[in-house]
């Protein structure tokens, strides 16, 4: 850091806090705090240097966050600073900063193109070549080795060059790197730089499969950076040295090609290696961190179990207990926020960690606990989804009634409440020492038994099966279903409430649903007679469930990743459609179903109201007509045409009730929050917009209980590791709606205006009807669902017409009994 000269006693102020929101960055546990005091600094402070660190270290929290785009933008408004005060040490600073942003980008962002790398290149060999007085030759160094990692980075996500070739090009870079070390002064700066140059040399050989010169390499390097007293490089380094003995062994391990007492002998030192890094990271507070490395350790345990040491395998059990426990801590931290960036963060954040959850899944299958192992299944679905579905959501009486008689239980929620209520009020600057305490308090209250339910529902604490029983109080004809992929196999996991998880590993590779899902699911051939027939090659996905559900029984399916996106419903079982066997609802986890089936207080919500909308665009007829006639049927006024803005819509579905829309969606693959349902502008208005985005539906709060969409799309999903589902559904349902009713690919106005009265055909005549709860009756709406899609196919039985419609989250809402 450079030095920031002398200040006035409010810029000393500012100072100090920059310095300890920088000490807690090292951290990253507490990211959101720090970029919210980095910013309240940056909003007051007159100092361009500091507002440049502050911009600086922003760029490096949002690129930790995986938000890569704002990270870039940070790095490239604090090099336009440093460039206009004509500074060349800032200047290199920020070139560096906004380098290792834009790589972290190219590493693990959207799929990128070549010409990405061509630009990241010229970009940054312009500035390794700068010579003269603006020359840093540390700092060239230093990007000549991100230029080095950059080329296997390549070679990997786009699949060229040749590995091979790629490793050559890599090391090439780093002999210009070593031909600059003569420039640097003799003494600690020359090792430092040479250690540096072994760390990444390491990567190339690695990729090219060369381990043992890898770990040679990185031996060098952690001995030199311990020379110099740079402690954590020397841990970075003995990591990835760790890392690349288990590449090495796995390789090992599938070749055959080693002996197992070598084998064995590396284990053992992989485990010193591992607790010397886990030590350091203790000692640093560096949480991420620590969470990697206890998931190391048990990928070690996990190779020793292959190897046939039995006791190993309790051993891994409990180091990716302890690493999930440390991730949930950070995640806790997150729920002050509920916004859009926020559920990017998370969703990063849970992307990033996935792998936990598949090894806890693998973990507990090697060891036969198969209820185990259907709890970790629960833990690692949906959880920034869930963190924000259940965030400031009014908690039902009866949870707050069993935490309120536990005086343990009452004295932490009455703590949480006013460390929120002051962190709220706080000045942003001020909200680190404040969200400490709050994430120390909620650690202490996963210890009390009385608030699991509260906690279950804000997303604190995992879904059991005991608690699965209460969701289907005196229910025996449910049976959940999950669908987990670990590498390249899917397992499926059904389970009746109250009886033990029964699990099954499929025939079929998720590899084999992709490529089938690239020739067939497309709504040209969904339309032609052979469709039904090349569903059939995906019947295995169902059958486990003809010897673990019966004829009958609701089925809650909770698909994992691409597997969201075909229709389950329409596969067959022994012969039988299963959409004919059974009604079937669909949810992105069971923790979010359990949310939409106890967010309302009291018995399921009652449909009070109705609002029709109809062919905003104004070129969909049937759609009009289809709209106009569902609207006298249940005695409202509809919005048609141009009436449709966003304001009536966001207006009437404030209210609890049925809403339907039958008109044009879209669904926006590269950023799935673009998503949106094409409506009008609203009159007065300065933005030209028709679209009501996925973005804007998640910054509304909507009282709808049944959310009909009768659209293109509207229920397809973005689900990347971490099941973390984006979308039109999905939002909605984080916006308040309880459930939902989408297609999952397009859908022409003939179809949908047939499903739409085939739906309402089996709806009962009185709902929207006013009355008390009390005089009420319960209607299944995946029951209604279930015969409006039979009775479309039998007039057309391709399943393009009637198996593109999905129902999510809660199947039962209540009517007027009239």
């Amino acid at each position: 850091m450079s030095s920031l000269g002398s200040v006035n006693t409010d810029e000393s102020a500012l100072l100090m806090r920059y310095s300890a929101l920088a000490q807690a960055s090292l951290r990253g546990d507490q990211n959101e705090a720090v970029a919210e005091g980095l910013k309240a600094i940056l909003a007051v402070t007159a100092r361009q240097d500091l507002s440049f660190q502050c911009e600086i270290l922003l760029s490096t929290i949002y690129s930790a966050q995986r938000d890569w785009d704002v990270a870039i933008a940070w790095a490239r408004a604090a090099l336009d600073k440093a460039q206009a005060m004509e500074n060349v040490e800032l200047s290199w600073m920020a070139a560096k900063g906004l380098t290792i942003a834009w790589r972290d980008q190219l590493v693990s962002g959207e799929a990128p193109r070549p010409t990405d790398f061509d630009e990241f290149n010229a970009f940054v060999t312009g500035w390794v070549e700068k010579t003269g007085g603006g020359r840093q030759v540390d700092d060239q160094i230093e990007m000549l080795g991100i230029l080095s990692q950059v080329e296997n980075i390549k070679s990997e996500r786009i699949a060229s060059p040749e590995k091979e070739v790629a490793a050559e090009e890599s090391l090439a870079w780093l002999a210009r790197a070593t031909d600059l070390l003569e420039f640097l002064p003799k003494g600690k700066e020359q090792i430092a730089a040479l250690a540096d140059i072994q760390f990444r040399s390491a990567d190339a050989h690695s990729r090219a499969g060369e381990f043992a010169t890898a770990v040679s390499c990185l031996d060098l390097a952690q001995s030199l950076f311990s020379q110099v007293n740079m402690n954590r490089q020397a841990a970075k380094a003995q990591q990835k040295k760790a890392l690349n003995y288990q590449l090495w062994i796995y390789e090992a391990y599938l070749a055959r090609d080693m002996p197992t007492d070598d084998i064995e002998k590396i284990l053992n030192g992989l485990l010193g290696d591992w607790e010397n890094v886990e030590k350091n990271m203790l000692d640093w507070g560096m949480g991420f961190q620590f969470v990697r490395c206890r998931y190391n350790k048990a990928l070690v345990w996990e190779h020793a179990h292959r190897l046939g040491q039995t006791e190993a395998l309790g051993y891994a059990l409990k180091e990716i207990a302890a690493a999930e426990e440390v991730l949930n801590v950070m995640r806790s931290d997150m729920t002050l926020q509920r916004d859009e960036e926020m559920l990017r963060h998370k969703a990063a954040l849970v992307e990033r960690e996935a792998c936990i959850y598949t090894l806890g899944v693998s973990l507990n299958l090697a060891a036969g606990q198969t209820g185990d192992a259907w709890c970790w299944v629960q833990r690692g679905k949906a959880r920034a989804f869930l963190d924000l579905l259940s965030f400031e959501e009014p908690i039902d009486g009866s949870m707050l009634g069993t935490a309120h008689g536990n005086g343990r239980a009452r004295e932490l929620l009455d703590r949480e409440a006013e460390l929120v209520r002051q962190c709220k009020l706080a000045p942003l600057h001020d909200r680190l020492s404040i969200r400490q305490k709050l994430v120390e308090c909620r650690k202490e209250m996963s210890s009390v038994e009385a608030l699991y339910d509260m906690r279950l529902f804000r997303g604190m604490a995992s879904l059991t099966e005991g608690r699965l029983k209460a969701m289907f109080p005196a229910r025996e004809d449910v049976v959940c279903v999950d669908w987990v992929v670990i590498e390249n196999s899917i397992y499926m996991f059904a389970v009746r409430p109250g009886h033990e998880p029964a699990v099954a590993k499929l025939p079929l590779s998720i590899r084999e649903v992709r490529l089938w899902m690239q020739s067939n699911l497309k709504a040209e051939y969904l339309r032609q007679p052979r469709a039904n027939e090349r569903l059939r090659e995906l019947d295995t996905l169902v059958a486990p469930l003809s010897t673990k559900s019966g004829s009958g029984d609701v089925l809650v399916f909770c698909p994992a990743g691409v597997l969201a996106g075909l229709p389950l419903h329409a596969l067959q079982i022994d012969g039988q459609l299963l959409i004919e066997r059974n009604p079937v609802v669909y949810a992105p986890s069971l923790a979010v179903l359990h949310h939409c089936l106890f967010r309302r207080p009291g018995v399921p919500a009652q449909l009070k109201k109705s609002a029709v909308f109809g062919n905003p665009s104004c070129d969909r007829p049937a759609s009009e007509l289809s709209s106009r006639s569902l609207a006298e049927r249940l005695g409202v006024d509809p919005y048609i045409g141009k009436n449709v803005t966003k304001k009536t819509f966001l207006t009437a579905t404030q209210q609890p009730g049925l809403a339907i829309y039958h008109g044009h969606a879209v669904f926006n693959a590269s950023d799935p929050l673009k998503s949106a349902l094409v409506l009008n502008p609203d009159d007065n208005t300065t933005s030209p917009s028709r679209n009501l985005t996925a973005r804007e539906i998640l910054k509304a709060r909507l009282g709808v209980v049944l959310f009909i969409m009768i659209a293109c799309e509207s229920a397809k999903q973005e689900l990347r590791t971490g099941e973390e589902p984006t979308g039109l559904l999905p939002m909605l349902m984080l916006a308040g709606v309880n459930s939902a009713l989408g297609t999952l690919w397009k859908c022409s106005d003939a179809a949908g205006k047939n499903f739409m009265e085939e739906l309402f055909a089996a709806f009962p005549s009185n709902i929207g009807g006013a009355g008390s709860v009390s005089g009420c009756v319960l209607f299944d709406v995946a029951k209604a669902v279930q015969r409006a899609a039979l009775a479309v196919r039998k007039k057309k039985p391709e399943p393009y017409f009637w198996a593109l419609f999905v129902l999510y989250g809660s199947w039962e809402c209540l009517v007027a009994d009239q």
